[in-house]
């Protein structure tokens, strides 16, 4: 009897926010070209998880006003539901680079975000450090390169919105 049986991997498809969804933090105008993109990519896919890497949303009073304002219509807009674990604060990004890296001091300081330059850095650093193994994620943001990355059981992909 064959006791090796393969499972799917679950699939993360994080979004950024401003330039992808919405003009910005301050001025939340929907891009719907944009969104449509992301629909349109979403419906051919099929992912389990939906989550958020927006440094709009860093802090925790921040994750208030997404949850109260933008996080319905986005939900509404996009069919979909956002996984609380999987809206990546600040505080979230900290502990991860912590508990799979040697840079116990990350975090101290906010400085040290610019360390990785660009999400698609950071994004990356994590998965080549094991924060989340067994794990395909899928980020599409305005200011990334795309990028595919296969590590041991997983796949990264990195979307730029424009060439969706």
């Amino acid at each position: 009897m064959n006791t090796n049986i393969k499972t799917k991997n679950p699939s993360v498809l994080l979004l950024d926010l401003e330039l992808t969804l919405i003009q910005s933090w301050e001025e939340p105008d929907w891009l719907e070209e944009n969104a449509n993109k992301i629909k349109n990519f979403i419906n051919s896919q099929n992912f389990d998880s939906f989550g958020l890497f927006s440094l709009a949303v860093w802090e925790d009073k921040d994750v208030v006003k997404f949850n109260s304002f933008l996080r319905p219509i986005i939900e509404k807009e996009l069919g979909i539901n956002f996984d609380d674990m999987w809206i990546l604060t600040k505080t979230k990004i900290i502990q991860k680079v912590r508990q799979n890296t040697k840079l116990a001091f990350f975090g101290q300081d906010i400085n040290d975000f610019d360390f990785f330059l660009q999400k698609d850095h950071l994004l990356t650093f994590l998965i080549l450090n094991n924060a989340w193994p067994n794990t395909n994620i899928t980020l599409i943001d305005d200011t990334v390169k795309n990028c595919n990355l296969i590590l041991d059981n997983s796949t990264t992909n990195i979307i730029n919105i424009n060439n969706l």
